[in-house]
């Protein structure tokens, strides 16, 4: 899980990929409340990497979770990655 300050009126792009143990990696985006966490969007699979774009209406603090949504044969563990930007 990765946390940061989102800003208001940013087009974020967040980008997961995988080393070659993991065949699909998973994003989901959620929000901090004062209940806890809201869930707001989770990312598109493309070739086994995950991509999300989100445009922050509301600023505030935000979790990135990443997970393994699929190993290779033969693995358990693996590495990720993960690149976040905005315009």
């Amino acid at each position: 899980e990765i946390y940061r300050n989102l800003s208001k009126d940013y087009m974020y792009g967040f980008l997961a990929y995988g080393d070659y143990r993991i065949a699909k990696v998973g994003i989901e985006l959620y929000r901090e409340s004062e209940t806890g966490w809201e869930y707001v969007q989770s990312g598109e699979l493309n070739e086994g990497t995950m991509t999300l774009l989100y445009e922050v209406k509301q600023a505030g603090f935000y979790k990135i979770s990443l997970r393994a949504l699929q190993m290779v044969e033969g693995y358990s563990v693996g590495h990720y990655g993960l690149v976040v930007i905005h315009d």
